[in-house]
């Protein structure tokens, strides 16, 4: 890779890390207030809303992730924008047509308080399918430094808003929805503004955006459906939980996720800027690059389970209302580990080599078996932690079952790493159930800090290589 690939990968990466952190602040700020100023059942609403929202992608049936996967690696002043124009046309008709679906489903709701959750939710699918629209071609075009803006605009507004939960009329679900609403559409309004051209224009004829707006369907739709799925891996627990369980028991198992959630973050840094620098290497190099990229998240995994004990204390000390989710955390904890190797390293090589329909049957059979798992173990239970450890079981075969194939495809190599990640993980979650917190702090202190001293050189080498040799 030439010095010049590897300053502009720095700098993307950095412009992204950076809006990323304010994404984090954010995020680490309504995992910690929200919840404690909001009663249960308006937290419990604030999060039904919250995880229906990150569904919303659904409605553009791949539009947007064809966009992605065709012009990945192009310039952006290269795009052919009169076609894209009346592609995107047609995009916001089958938008609008998903938000009227969803209206109608919203005005049948017998609860006024989902009603209001549905509505908005019918919003989200125009205002979050056009931002998508163009958060994509900016990301697929390497325009890193406005996909940062976008990334962490409505993430700051939203903050500041937080600041009238001080008065107690405010502390409602229906104001954070609102707030977030506002916070949203006033950024798509200056994307429109700064990116018209992919609006407005001359467009390219019927014929030629009909064909356009097909081929991105169809070869965006299985990494859509792929992503999907894989989200409802992780969700499917949350659903089961909302229609078979109390407000309150879905409350503290959104509680429990959105503070292990936050210290995943930090992985969109890497993971957007990777793909469209990965697609301009020779295949040929993937698996070096693979290699590398997983041994310092392996590395990073350490921080992130680490965090888990902060947010024990929090709990402990402050969120008081919530230490129900104490039984469960560290599982929740070890999920969203799992994840973040599956964000960073497995989905973005699924995507560099073209694998939509393989990632979309390994999705599909992890949600499947997710499925039967927490049903089955919720109905025998009714207990939160049969969810979190149904959840566990399938994240585990989900992400290094995805990994080994990967290796087999891009190197016919296997390899004992898996094997030793698990044996971690199973550690980490021995000592933080069978110990009380501070002795489970002390002794997974002393062991990372043992593995950082046996390890100091390849870390240090590790971190060199990703500094010169970034992809």
């Amino acid at each position: 890779m030439s010095d010049r690939q590897a300053s502009d990968f720095a700098g993307h990466f950095l412009l992204v890390f950076g809006s990323q952190l304010v994404v984090f602040a954010s995020g680490l700020i309504k995992a910690l207030i929200v919840p404690v100023v909001l009663g249960l059942s308006d937290y419990g609403y604030w999060q039904i809303y919250v995880f229906y929202a990150a569904y919303a992608g659904v409605f553009t049936l791949g539009h947007n992730d064809g966009i992605y996967l065709k012009y990945g690696g192009h310039r952006f002043e290269d795009l052919p924008f009169a076609t894209l124009r009346a592609s995107n046309v047609m995009h916001l008709l089958l938008l609008a047509l998903g938000a009227a679906m969803i209206a109608v489903f919203a005005a049948t709701a017998t609860d006024p308080r989902r009603e209001i959750v549905f509505f908005s939710l019918a919003v989200n699918i125009l205002v979050l399918g056009t931002t998508g629209n163009i958060s994509l071609s900016l990301q697929a075009a390497n325009r890193m430094k406005s996909f940062a803006f976008l990334n962490a605009a409505d993430k700051i507004f939203f903050t500041f808003a937080l600041l009238a939960l001080f008065d107690h009329e405010l502390r409602t679900f229906w104001y954070l929805i609102a707030v977030d609403l506002l916070g949203k559409l006033t950024v798509l309004v200056v994307l429109l503004f700064r990116f018209r051209q992919l609006y407005l224009g001359p467009f390219a004829g019927i014929a030629v955006a009909l064909t356009e707006f097909c081929e991105n369907l169809r070869s965006g739709i299985q990494l859509m459906v792929a992503n999907l799925l894989g989200m409802l891996v992780l969700g499917i627990g949350r659903i089961i939980i909302e229609y078979f369980g109390s407000l309150e028991d879905y409350s503290y198992y959104a509680f429990a996720t959105s503070l292990a959630s936050v210290v995943l973050m930090s992985v969109s840094a890497m993971s957007v800027v990777i793909y469209p620098s990965l697609k301009r290497q020779d295949q040929a190099n993937y698996i070096r690059y693979f290699e590398m990229m997983n041994k310092a998240y392996s590395a990073f995994t350490l921080l992130m389970l680490s965090s888990y004990f902060p947010a024990i204390a929090f709990i402990l000390l402050i969120a008081k209302s919530y230490a129900p989710v104490i039984e469960f955390l560290n599982v929740i904890f070890v999920i969203t580990a799992l994840q973040g190797k599956m964000q960073l390293l497995n989905n973005t090589f699924y995507n560099a080599l073209r694998l939509e329909g393989q990632m979309l049957r390994a999705n599909l059979v992890s949600l499947v078996l997710a499925t039967g798992l927490s049903a089955l173990g919720y109905a025998l239970t009714g207990s939160l932690l049969a969810i979190a450890y149904a959840t566990l079981l399938t994240m585990l075969f989900r992400v290094y079952a995805s990994e080994m194939f990967l290796r087999w495809r891009m190197a016919r190599r296997r390899a004992w790493g898996p094997l030793i990640e698990a044996a971690v993980l199973a550690s980490f979650l021995w000592i933080t159930t069978f110990m009380p917190p501070l002795a489970a702090f002390v002794v997974w202190s002393l062991a990372g800090a043992l593995i950082s001293i046996h390890k100091r050189k390849h870390l240090a080498q590790l971190m060199l290589r990703i500094g010169r040799r970034a992809p």
